[in-house]
């Protein structure tokens, strides 16, 4: 099969190839090439990230509940619990002196914080369901 023929067989053909997400891709991660690494994330709406989150946003309840939370804190418990649950590994991330960066807990925190587009990009890619969609679950390269 060519590599055409591949997208075309990937093409949703009905409503559960477009809204059905396979649980392991979406618990496990998908691989990202943005060109400048290869990132593995996992789905944002996982059980994983919906406790964690919801675990470190309880000191902070009263406050977002009276819409007086600070945006900055929210975005470090957001940043902290990406680098936990969502960002799951990496490749090919390189730094400003041409060494690889490698994958950890403190790298991928060190990285949103200093990227805030990256860290944009990857809330994008993970929020996408999409991108976990069940017709991708036996051909998706990387995972």
């Amino acid at each position: 099969m060519s590599q055409d023929e591949k997208v075309v067989a990937q093409q949703p053909k009905n409503v559960f190839d477009v809204f059905e997400t396979d649980e392991k891709l979406e618990n496990n991660g998908v691989v990202f090439d943005c060109g400048f690494g290869k990132f593995k994330l996992a789905y944002v709406g996982n059980p994983e990230f919906q406790k964690a989150y919801a675990e470190a946003m309880k000191p902070y309840a009263e406050a977002s509940a009276r819409g007086l939370l600070d945006g900055n804190i929210q975005l470090r418990v957001l940043r902290e619990v990406y680098a936990k649950t969502i960002i799951k590994g990496w490749s090919e991330v390189y730094g400003r002196d041409g060494e690889e960066i490698p994958y950890s807990y403190e790298n991928a925190l060190k990285l949103t914080e200093e990227l805030p587009r990256l860290f944009g990009m990857i809330r994008e890619w993970a929020g996408n369901f999409a991108n976990y969609r069940k017709i991708y679950a036996d051909t998706v390269v990387g995972n």
